[in-house]
Parts: C-alpha cells; sequence; structure tokens
C-alpha cells in the first residue's frame, strides 16, 4: 500500500504556455482529516492502512480516526495498532452517524476536520451526506460492497471462493458474482465456498448476499461493461488482450494470485 501511493507523489513542472504565462499542477495535503473506520460487526483494520498510509505519505497535519467500540466498549487491538503504524494523531471511540457528525461540525472532545474519507453503512454514508451543508468534504457516499469475477479454466478455485466470500461477508446487501465459461470451475468454486464458509463467523450475511451468474458462451464481455462497480477481479491465464475489451471500472485485479 505504501509503495503504490508513494509512487503518486510526483513533483511539478511549470509550463510556459505564452510568453510570461506559467502553468503548473501542485499538490497540497489536507490539513485536517478524518478516518471512519467501521468496527461494530467487523474490525476493518485493513480500511485503516488503506485510508492512514495516504494521508501519511501526503503529510496531513492532523489525521484523525473515529471507530465503534466492541461489544466491550474497546477498540478491536488491530485498529489501534494499525493506527500507530500510520502515525495517526487522534483515535476516538465513537462510530455510527454520530461519529460523522462530531467530525463534520466538531466537539469539545472530537475536532472538527476539512474531509471525510471511510466506508459504513447506510446511516453513515446518509451523514457523511450531510456533513457538506457543514464545509466538510467527503471521498464519496459508499454503497454495498460489490465484486465481479471472471476467470477461466486455469484460475484457482480455492483462490475464487476466498475473495468472493471475502467480499460477500461484508453485510446482507453485498453483491457478489462469479462469471466463467467453465462448467468445471464453477462446480469447483460452489464447494470451496462451501466448505470454506463453515470457518466464518459471518455466515448469516454471507448466505444472503453471494449468488452466482452462469453466462452462455461469449456474453462475458457483454455482460461486464453493465457492471462496472466495485472491485473486479480476472483469474485467468495468458489470454490479457480480452481484459482491454472490458472498458473501464472502479478497480481492478489481474492475474490468479491477486488479491482483494
Amino acid at each position: 500500500i505504501y509503495k503504490f501511493h508513494k509512487n503518486q507523489v510526483i513533483d511539478f513542472n511549470k509550463i510556459e504556455t505564452t510568453p510570461g504565462v506559467l502553468c503548473w499542477q501542485e499538490k497540497r495535503a489536507i490539513e485536517n482529516v478524518g478516518l471512519y473506520i467501521p468496527g461494530g460487526t467487523a474490525p476493518l483494520f485493513s480500511s485503516v492502512l488503506m485510508l492512514a498510509i495516504p494521508a501519511m505519505i501526503a503529510k496531513c497535519k492532523n489525521i484523525v480516526l473515529c471507530s465503534p467500540p466492541n461489544k466491550s466498549g474497546e477498540l478491536h487491538p488491530a485498529i489501534l495498532y494499525c493506527a500507530k503504524l500510520c502515525k495517526v494523531d487522534t483515535v476516538i471511540c465513537v462510530g455510527g452517524a454520530q461519529s460523522i457528525a462530531a467530525m463534520s461540525i466538531g466537539t469539545e472532545t472530537v475536532p472538527k476536520v476539512n474531509k471525510i474519507f471511510g466506508p459504513g453503512n447506510q446511516f453513515v454514508t446518509y451523514a457523511k451526506l450531510k456533513s457538506i451543508n457543514f464545509n466538510t468534504a467527503i471521498d464519496m457516499p459508499a454503497g454495498p460492497s460489490e465484486l465481479l469475477v471472471l476467470a477461466d479454466k486455469h484460475a484457482n478455485p480455492s483462490y475464487i471462493a476466498s475473495d468472493l466470500l471475502s467480499q460477500a461477508e461484508h453485510g446482507p446487501d453485498s453483491q457478489v458474482i462469479f462469471v466463467s465459461l467453465s462448467k468445471s470451475l464453477i462446480n469447483e468454486v460452489e464447494k470451496c465456498i462451501n466448505d470454506q464458509v463453515k470457518s466464518l463467523d459471518r455466515i448469516d450475511f454471507i448466505n444472503k448476499s453471494i449468488f452466482f451468474s452462469r453466462p452462455r458462451n461469449r456474453c462475458q464481455l457483454y455482460f461486464k461493461p453493465k457492471y462496472n462497480r466495485h472491485p473486479r477481479a480476472r483469474r485467468c491465464g495468458t489470454r490479457e488482450r480480452r481484459w482491454l475489451a472490458c472498458g473501464d471500472g472502479a478497480s481492478s485485479a489481474i492475474g490468479r494470485r491477486c488479491p482483494l
């Protein structure tokens, strides 16, 4: 994560478009940023890394992290460790829409921030949209987790099953789709899902969200552009040229071992 975002730091070059007129692009860090980390049903410490590392590289002056407590009234140790690792300035044990409101307006214990980042449920998303009215920017109104996996017969069914389950367990409104022209691979992936789901705690969410798509021949590339949403993965062999025909999308992971 650090290497990827560190590469986004570039030097600006001044261009003289006409004599005496200089133009350039310059990136400056947001002074105060708020990071919302879900933790009510599962501690998403990966979100800490994905949000706090770019803020650390950008040298934001103040990084405020809000996350809901567990049943014991404490933050998960993994969230606290990642926050320390990423040099987060302030960690506050509060979650839900109220934490978004606090970072938007500012309270005696929660600093006001300039921009709020991070995913959340429908209540958190609605609160983020309302925070714009208080001169607080947001990254985006995040929707439910959605994943599309395209794979051919060379793919590892165990890896595909893990990817599908990792997104399906986010919530009952999550949506995961597996597309393949190999019937044997589809059957193997389904078997792997049934085996792996036995060891997961959030099986209720998974049962409500997961389903398969079995398209007929030659309809993969027609189906994919209609589903440009959350992350998508392509676990295939050497036929990378087909990927160029898939158009744009939110984010893409290509290769047999690409993690999501």
